[in-house]
Parts: C-alpha cells; sequence; structure tokens
C-alpha cells in the first residue's frame, strides 16, 4: 500500500478517538481539576478542527442541520490528521534514511603516526 492511503486508513481511528474521546469542550470549558493531557487533547481537536469552526457560520445562515456540521468536523480533522500522519511518516522515513546510510559509510580508521 502507498503511504498516502496508509496515513488515511489510521487517521480514521484516531480521528474518532479524538472527536469521541477528547471533544474541545466549547460550551462549558474545562473544570479545575482537569489534566495538561486533557488540555493539550482538547486544543490539539481545536486546531485540527479550525477551518470546521471558520465554516460552521456559513453553514448555519444556509440553514444546514447538524448532521452535516458534525460531518464537517469528521472530514475536516481527518484531512488534517492524514496530512500530519503523512508529514511525520516522510519525515521518520528520511531521517532512518538518514541513519543508516551515515552506519555504512564510516570513515575508514587512519593508521597513527
Amino acid at each position: 500500500m502507498r503511504l498516502a492511503v496508509k496515513c488515511a486508513l489510521l487517521a480514521i481511528p484516531l480521528e474518532i478517538a479524538l472527536c469521541g474521546l477528547w471533544a474541545y469542550p466549547v460550551d462549558g470549558g474545562f473544570e479545575p481539576t482537569d489534566g495538561l493531557l486533557d488540555h493539550a487533547t482538547a486544543y490539539f481537536w481545536m486546531v485540527l478542527h479550525w477551518p470546521a469552526l471558520l465554516a460552521l457560520r456559513a453553514l448555519e445562515r444556509r440553514g444546514a442541520g447538524a448532521w452535516i456540521e458534525l460531518l464537517l468536523f469528521y472530514a475536516s480533522g481527518w484531512v488534517q490528521m492524514t496530512v500530519l500522519l503523512f508529514l511525520a511518516a516522510l519525515a521518520l522515513r528520511v531521517l532512518t534514511r538518514r541513519y543508516r546510510t551515515a552506519l555504512t559509510h564510516e570513515p575508514a580508521h587512519r593508521p597513527a603516526h
């Protein structure tokens, strides 16, 4: 399978988990007892779904239903999660290739004078 397809498929369960478990608490905000992981994940959710949040106003003016808005949130987060996974996979591939070439091309030992 190609790398982009793998990333797109992996992004589906990650997006469901991110939206289902740690959706940003838009209505109520955070509790004082919420941990750092809850805050960090919620803000990450906010960044991933920023295009959908910006489009909500236009959708509401046109009379879009709640299902369309939910679909927009999932699609927006899925696309951006796919891009992030793809970039991370490319970076990991480049780093591992450089590491392998550095190991195979060690400089020859010079005799001491």
